[in-house]
């Protein structure tokens, strides 16, 4: 590499343990070999294989297994929530900051966690108690002047490491539901006014609709918003 480049390839060089699939070895004999692509191709994301692929410290073995790759997406899909509803949070004028510690405090452990000879459990269990926190202050509406930026970048500085953090943008013109976001306000609004007319059979009927479609509601006191899976 360094010869057809000319440029350093690593600083570093690490060996890591073995990867292997639902507690065997990875084979074609056993048909439990997959490519980047197989994964793909059965519906996997790639920031969920990244995820599962550095969860795991690289002293110790990886055990792949489709639940752990669900397992993978089902956290990066809680550290979205929250992004989700920071979007959304009301920042208060008369509050001191509920973020500005916290992100400090992220950003040392995780750190420190990394420094220990890459113990990046521990710097993914500060990253979660980054969002536990950030979720709560939310829930308590909290939230100071620049805690949204603040919460943002400090999520920004770990993610220069990890790579993972940055969400596929919530809303597109039209995705695999078949619903354009013009319709999805549409029944937005419907099931807004049928919950104000005390139709709220209706307004259950529409939820089930955007839900089996792939729309998560969230009531806010701001109105609902929505995002698709």
């Amino acid at each position: 590499s360094e010869s057809a480049t000319g440029k350093q390839f690593v600083r570093t060089w690490l060996h890591a343990e073995h990867l292997i699939v639902d507690g065997q070895k990875m084979s074609k004999s056993l048909d439990n070999f997959y490519t980047l692509s197989d994964l793909v191709e059965k519906g996997a994301s790639l920031r969920a294989i990244r995820y599962l692929m550095m969860s795991v410290h690289y002293r110790k073995k990886l055990n792949f297994t489709f639940e752990g790759l669900d397992d993978a997406a089902a956290a990066l899909k809680r550290l979205d929530e929250m992004r989700f509803r920071l979007d959304y949070a009301t920042e208060r004028q008369d509050l001191p900051s509920a973020v500005e510690d916290p992100a400090a405090r992220l950003i040392d452990q995780f750190t420190a966690a990394l420094v220990e000879d890459l113990n990046i459990s521990e710097a993914l269990a500060a990253v979660f108690g980054f969002v536990r926190e950030v979720n709560t202050a939310i829930d308590s509406e909290s939230l100071a002047p620049g805690d949204r930026d603040r919460a943002l970048a400090a999520l920004a500085r770990v993610d220069q490491v990890l790579g993972v953090l940055e969400p596929t943008p919530w809303e597109s013109e039209t995705d695999s539901s078949g619903l354009s976001d013009e319709e999805i306000d549409q029944l937005v609004t419907e099931r807004r006014e049928a919950r104000a007319a005390k139709d709220f059979a209706r307004a259950d009927e529409i939820r089930d609709q955007l839900i089996e479609a792939g729309i998560v509601l969230e009531d806010t006191q701001q109105g609902t918003r929505w995002k698709r899976q």
